[in-house]
């Protein structure tokens, strides 16, 4: 059987990451896929950002798509 997993793009909810886990979890989505988040777009993240957004994610049990 085939599933079809969700992930929100975290722009269309907000740019802070705990408001988009926060979402991703109400409605019971797989992950999220990260287009912007903190008022910058995802090549301008530091690694620092994608560490806290990759541990926030893993905590929240989220995947992160894309």
């Amino acid at each position: 059987m085939n599933w079809c997993r969700l992930a929100i793009l975290t722009d269309e909810v907000s740019q802070q990451l705990s408001d988009v886990l926060r979402f991703a979890a109400e409605f019971k989505l797989a992950g999220i896929e990260v287009r912007s988040l903190f008022g910058r777009a995802f090549k301008d993240l530091t690694f620092d950002d994608l560490r806290l957004i990759a541990k926030m994610s893993r905590d929240a049990g989220l995947a992160i798509a894309g």
